[in-house]
């Protein structure tokens, strides 16, 4: 009889995509339909960003980490801050350290109480609040607002739309913004590169209201050449917190 010879072969699993809990890839070896041996590989990017950060500043390399994981975009922004702070040796004065704690506090609770700021802080509440004062007196702190929950309200469709305008007035971005001031379905508006002008940022109750805002109000308003509309399927993530350092 003929002799039979077994092999095994060894295949890649992964790596999974970077916008996950994480980055894994596990090299396998297969005997048929039966894994012998398992071995987990773990840090490896399929966009490359070990290679690209190679090449850049490290204040350019905080957008990428962030890209790493976006569940946890700020924790990796902040890590990685706090390690270059580390490796060049940087101490940073107090103030700065607290103001660092109190924008990231505020952001993440604008109802927080003085008192339980100063807490946070280290600060008594009377400096505590006059550091917060400033801020707001700096144009750091813009504002205090309720975030509504859009979808609950009624507002289901989401649409992010690029908008190329015709040569006119509404080509300044001064003027486009004042038209579009009292437009509340416009949650944002944006002067973007490439061939569009603007990125609006729209909101319906569903999608017949959406068309019938994008057909019969906004290109008729403002002599549009050309639109592009993406609707969001589901919002992974949304914050309002900017990735403050904080110690």
């Amino acid at each position: 009889m003929p002799e039979i010879r077994s092999e095994t072969m060894t295949v890649n699993m992964g790596p999974q995509h970077p916008s996950t809990h994480g980055v894994l890839r596990i090299v396998l070896e297969l005997d048929g339909e039966t894994v012998r041996a398992a071995s987990p590989t773990i840090g490896y990017l399929h966009t490359g960003i070990e290679k690209t950060t190679e090449q850049k500043k490290w204040q350019q390399v905080i957008p990428l980490v962030e890209r790493m994981d976006y569940l946890s975009a700020q924790s990796n922004s902040m890590a990685f801050c706090l390690s270059v702070e580390t490796l060049l040796g940087l101490e940073l004065p107090e103030r700065v350290r607290n103001i660092g704690v109190l924008l990231a506090e505020l952001q993440r609770n604008g109802r927080a109480s003085n008192v339980e700021l100063s807490e946070r802080v280290h600060l008594s509440p009377a400096q505590c609040y006059r550091r917060q004062r400033r801020l707001e007196e700096a144009g750091l702190i813009r504002g205090y607002v309720a975030q509504l929950d859009a979808g609950k309200l009624g507002f289901t469709v989401t649409a992010f739309v690029s908008v190329t305008i015709a040569n006119g007035p509404y080509k300044q971005p001064q003027k486009f913004q004042q038209a579009i001031a009292g437009i509340s379905e416009i949650q944002e508006c944006h002067t973007v590169t490439g061939e569009a002008d603007y990125l609006l940022k729209v909101v319906a109750p569903d999608l017949k209201a959406f068309s019938t805002f994008l057909m019969e109000r906004l290109t008729h308003l403002f002599d549009i050449t050309n639109t592009t509309s993406m609707v969001s399927l589901d919002e992974l993530k949304q914050t309002t917190s900017l990735p403050i350092r904080e110690r």
